[in-house]
């Protein structure tokens, strides 16, 4: 089996950062690297990270 991670970058940026100490591209590897080596994950494989970084919609 395989899985995959899909990061809303707005919403991670504001958890692991601030406006004062923006998230880093290390960060968000150690958090996307502590999500794969949960317990319930140990029996499967990393497929792909999804990523994404937009305006919210509106109208």
């Amino acid at each position: 089996m395989r899985f995959a991670i899909l990061l809303d970058a707005g919403f991670l940026k504001q958890k692991l950062g601030s406006r004062e100490i923006p998230t880093t591209a290390k960060q968000i590897l150690e958090f996307t690297n502590k999500i794969a080596k949960r317990e319930e994950l140990k029996d499967h494989s990393l497929h792909r990270i999804y990523y994404c970084d937009a305006e919210p919609m509106s109208g």
